[in-house]
């Protein structure tokens, strides 16, 4: 597993950290110029790369795959993970443009 940070949900890496670090890292990386694969994952996602090892393989090599769903914050939780939050794309979206516009870093969509 590429995610250090990762627990294993149904043999899919989830990252284990609150909304703020997530945000923070990306912003972190985007400062260094660093390339990183970010993937919003939700319970639907897992499953499917528990059927599928081609996609379960895409989910390993990410940097980062967010709790994007209850239900991946409450296995986090049971896993250890007791501040966990949900990390959901379109509030990290909203989150990383906010930071990046008072980093100054640019954005491209």
């Amino acid at each position: 597993m590429k995610n250090k940070l990762a627990k294993t949900v149904i043999g899919a890496p989830v990252t284990a950290l609150p909304f703020d670090a997530q945000t923070d890292l990306i912003c972190e990386w985007a400062k260094q110029k660093l390339s990183r694969f970010v993937c919003v994952a939700n319970v639907h996602m897992t499953v499917e790369a528990h059927w599928h090892p081609e996609f379960a393989s895409v989910l390993k090599q990410a940097d980062l795959v967010t709790p994007d769903g209850m239900p991946l914050v409450w296995m986090l939780k049971l896993l250890g993970a007791k501040g966990q939050n949900r990390v959901a794309g379109m509030d990290l979206l909203l989150s990383l443009c906010e930071s990046a516009s008072k980093s100054n870093i640019p954005v491209f969509l």
